[in-house]
């Protein structure tokens, strides 16, 4: 069975560019692509992700934080999450701290630490 990964990046290189490296990396997994905290919680809601990797700055009404804080909360669904942010400030940490998260991996990001991380998610479940 294929690991299916959700990206939530509203910028389209990056997420090209991370679903290209998850699709190599991970021979076994199909990379689903949302811009918005909507498009992210209507995909759950649909369909099983094993793994989320999260911008917390989007293009729509929700952030990330914000984004996984309803996934988690509103609607029970705990599934793990990698923060890809350029967001480097400590409080945007700290509110990310408090869901389940994975990993808070600051943009541009360092292909071992990611690796590290979706191999710490994917295996998670």
């Amino acid at each position: 069975m294929k690991n299916r990964i959700l990206v939530v990046e509203d910028e389209i290189i990056n997420a090209i560019l991370l679903q290209k490296l998850l699709e190599k990396e991970y021979a076994d997994t199909i990379c689903k692509i949302v811009a918005t905290g909507e498009e992210a919680i209507d995909e759950i809601l649909l369909h099983h992700y094993k793994l989320i990797i999260m911008d917390i700055i989007l293009a729509g009404e929700l952030n990330g934080i914000e984004t996984v804080h309803i996934i988690q909360e509103k609607y029970n669904i705990n599934i793990p999450v990698i923060y890809l942010t350029a967001s480097s400030e400590r409080s945007t940490f700290l509110k990310a701290k408090e869901t389940k998260m994975i990993d808070y991996i600051n943009k541009p990001f360092n292909d071992f630490k990611l690796n590290k991380a979706l191999k710490k998610g994917l295996g998670s479940q």
